[in-house]
């Protein structure tokens, strides 16, 4: 799959996300905050925020981060979930690393980079939200496998994909070799595509502010229903009414209770962090 989407901060504050809309875009990544001047909340999250509920528009979000240590990473996740408090997204949280430090550790010293993306990433995936990193290839390379557990969302300015593994590319902006700059009125925007259904991954489990799908009671004694029919007839067969409706009743609420147990364990597991 591809999607198209666009990345926006407050430098495009009050664009119109009907208007991207019409002109293709089918999801949205906005500046939550940032801590390069202090911590703070991007002006316009909230507008963004707003406006792709009430359109529908999938949304997702990215952190632009000045930590360069593990715990100066943990101090920007604890901010960056208070902002996150109450809200739902579709798309990963990233946290964006691009300062100029960043780009002298990852040559000078790729652990403690890796140890500092690691932990805020951590962070965020332990509180229930699809984590990210958003960077270079040639940043996020020397990190090595501490980024595995992660999304990665990759810029790169040309017209063909990074070979780094990644879920989202950023494939132009104020320079763009495979779409027009230009959007909504804008002279310029950041533009992406992404090859993973986030949508649907979020929400089969149960991330950024989602609970996992469940059936409902009527669903699964439906399935009950169906799977206890079929066993039964496999059994003893269509003719054996008698024997097979017995069989039926008890593989019914057989399948009922497994079903029940089963999210009962499921719940215990999860406040034990199993």
């Amino acid at each position: 799959m591809r999607a198209f989407g666009v990345d926006l901060s407050e430098w495009q504050g009050g664009i119109s996300i009907q208007r991207l809309r019409d002109e293709g875009v089918e999801f949205v990544v906005a500046r939550l905050g940032g801590a390069d001047a202090g911590l703070y909340e991007d002006a316009s999250f909230g507008e963004f925020y707003a406006d792709c509920k009430r359109l529908g528009m999938p949304m997702g979000a990215y952190f632009f981060s000045s930590a360069h240590t593990p715990d100066e990473a943990r101090t920007e996740a604890r901010y960056a979930l208070s902002l996150l408090q109450g809200r739902k997204l579709e798309y990963p949280v990233y946290l964006d690393v691009e300062d100029s430090r960043h780009a002298s550790m990852a040559s000078s010293d790729p652990e403690t980079l890796a140890s500092t993306i690691d932990a805020f990433c951590s962070a965020l995936a332990g509180a229930g939200w699809l984590a990210g990193v958003y960077s270079w290839s040639w940043l996020l390379g020397p990190c090595g496998s501490k980024l595995d557990p992660y999304e990665l969302w990759i810029c790169d300015w040309s017209d063909s994909r990074p070979t780094m593994r990644h879920g989202m590319w950023q494939f132009g902006g104020s320079t763009n070799v495979l779409r027009p700059t230009g959007m909504a009125g804008f002279a310029a925007i950041d533009q992406d595509y992404a090859y993973e259904d986030y949508p649907a991954i979020v929400r089969e489990r149960g991330l950024n502010g989602y609970e996992e799908e469940e059936m409902t009671d009527a669903e699964m004694r439906k399935l009950a229903k169906m799977c206890a029919q079929e066993c039964a007839g496999y059994v003893y067969g269509e003719k054996d009414k008698k024997r097979n409706l017995n069989m039926y009743n008890a593989l019914h609420w057989g399948f009922v209770y497994i079903e029940q147990l089963a999210k009962k364990v499921d719940a215990i597991c999860k406040k034990l962090g199993i």
